[in-house]
């Protein structure tokens, strides 16, 4: 076996490649999805979703505003909206996409886990909401947002969250007073 050796990525003369920051992001952002702006609406049946920025896995996207094409189906359905990174693709890896029951299993069997993620080959999304789809009208309804996903959070907002959380946690355990094991 040959001695540990390291390089450091962020110095002069030095390259930080697309995989390290995608690695430092991953660590830093407490969770996947909305981080500024895309605003997701529906008006007159037709699912948009606003310019902003979305981060998967470590990975940023940055989104143009547009209307978000509808699946096709054979009936009225209840759809998932998906922001993906496939970095099994080379071109544009990053995607948002409404999919029917099928096409989140075809995701959820492409999804890598653990520290899988960030290397070629890999996928992972993050789940948008949910919308009813129907394809004879070609509208859609019931927009339901993910709310860990849909709003925008930056890091002292994920973090106020958590320390809301922990009181709200601790307050419920000290007005405890029998504790049954």
């Amino acid at each position: 076996m040959s001695d540990v050796s390291a390089d450091l990525r962020i110095f002069p003369n030095k390259e930080m490649f697309s995989v390290d920051m995608a690695a430092v992001l991953d660590a830093a952002i407490l969770k996947d999805g909305i981080i500024q702006g895309c605003a997701i609406s529906i008006t007159n049946g037709v699912l948009s979703i606003a310019a902003g920025r979305i981060v998967v896995g470590g990975r940023m996207a940055v989104v143009t505003a547009g209307d978000v094409p509808i699946p096709t189906l054979s009936s009225q359905q209840t759809c998932t909206l998906v922001a993906v990174c496939d970095l099994r693709t080379s071109g544009n890896p990053f995607y948002i996409s409404i999919v029917d029951a099928a096409g989140l299993q075809t995701l959820n069997s492409a999804k890598s886990t653990g520290d899988g993620f960030n290397v070629e080959g890999t996928l992972d999304y993050v789940s948008l909401g949910t919308v009813v789809v129907n394809p004879s009208t070609g509208a859609v309804s019931n927009w339901t947002p993910n709310a860990d996903a849909a709003t925008a959070h930056k890091g002292k907002d994920v973090y106020q969250e958590l320390l809301n959380k922990i009181t709200e946690v601790q307050t419920a355990l000290n007005d405890k007073t029998t504790w049954k094991l």
